[in-house]
């Protein structure tokens, strides 16, 4: 009797440990908690004031020259980064699980990711003008065969 308890115990502990390192690399429970603690993590490694001065820098960008200092001063001055922080954290805590936000966090924290960072506004700044008189030209043409119907 002995030696099938033994071997059971074996077989049991093998399965545990070819299974263990696949249910850990699933990563943490999906709990509240957890997401808070991983939004924290990627909040360190992209701090919101960051996204801030890039918008500010981006917005006082399309004003005229002479105008420039002026409007980022304001922008400074009138912004709530506590609000920022605070709307970007409720939407990551609802969108994404813990594993995601982990994810994020290393990205974000990787020199790839800070590197992809320092990018994303140019990046954005290039596509967006293009991609939105994509969709106005085809909402013309949606309305053009809507009249021709």
């Amino acid at each position: 009797m002995m030696p099938l308890k033994l071997a059971l115990s074996g077989a049991v502990i093998a399965v545990f440990l070819v299974t263990a390192p696949s249910a850990y690399s699933q990563g943490v429970p999906d709990t509240l908690e957890n997401r808070r603690i991983a939004v924290e993590r990627y909040l360190a490694a992209m701090p919101p004031d960051e996204l801030i001065a890039d918008g500010i820098r981006e917005l006082t960008a399309l004003r005229p020259e002479g105008q420039r200092d002026e409007a980022a001063r304001l922008m400074r001055e009138l912004i709530r980064p506590d609000r920022i922080r605070r709307i970007v954290t409720e939407a990551m805590i609802k969108r994404f699980t813990a594993q995601e936000l982990n994810a994020l966090a290393d990205f974000y924290g990787s020199e790839a990711g800070r590197s992809v960072a320092r990018k994303f506004g140019a990046y954005i700044a290039d596509i967006q003008p293009k991609i939105l008189a994509e969709f106005v030209r085809m909402t013309k043409e949606l309305e053009a065969k809507s009249r021709s119907r």
